[in-house]
């Protein structure tokens, strides 16, 4: 599961950021309006918090997530297995 990572950023790292300056509007331009048409809670839109990740996980019968390490300052990559 591949995750974005803006939920993370403070509000220094933000304003710093041309990239995240962008994926911020973008992200609830076309993420929130499809998950909240389809009467979802828009989890993920600025990032899904791994405690949250990890309960839905737990639900859906997954035994383990696993968070992969990677140099990568926007996105989280999770294994999830059963």
């Amino acid at each position: 599961m591949a995750e974005n990572r803006t939920a993370e950023f403070t509000g220094r790292v933000l304003a710093d950021s041309a990239a995240a300056a962008t994926i911020v509007p973008a992200a609830l331009g076309d993420r929130m309006t499809t998950s909240l048409a389809e009467d979802g809670e828009g989890l993920g839109t600025l990032g899904l918090p791994e405690p949250v990740l990890r309960d839905l996980a737990a639900k859906a019968g997954f035994a383990q997530v696993r968070r992969v390490e990677m140099d990568n300052p926007f996105n989280s990559i999770y294994e999830l297995t059963r």
